[in-house]
């Protein structure tokens, strides 16, 4: 049941109280929004990298001491891995240094 039809108002209060409640839903999607964008930046991480011709087991090492991030792998899983030379300075998160890497399974 609308809460409108229940409750006897004229016009004029009518409409006031549903732009009130507008607004009001306006500023709770807003704030969660804002909560939102503030607790994924908490979570992101920099991580800067320079390396030459190094073995995927360096970058992860790397990455494992920057990040705390730890990956499994079989050194036979890895050695057809050919070297990479990465420069990245601030790389937000781990997800897109993911997208630099392209393993194959």
């Amino acid at each position: 049941m609308n809460i409108l039809t229940q409750v006897n108002l004229s016009l004029p209060k009518r409409r006031l109280l549903l732009k009130t409640l507008w607004f009001m839903k306006i500023t709770i999607i807003l704030m969660f929004a804002t909560c939102m964008q503030a607790a994924a930046k908490g979570y992101s991480q920099n991580i800067t990298l320079s390396l030459k011709n190094a073995s995927i087991e360096k970058l992860f090492k790397e990455v494992k001491k920057q990040t705390g991030y730890s990956f499994i792998y079989t050194r036979e899983l890895i050695a057809g891995a050919k070297s990479i030379s990465l420069s990245a300075h601030t790389i937000a998160g781990i997800h897109q240094l993911k997208r630099q890497i392209i393993l194959k399974f």
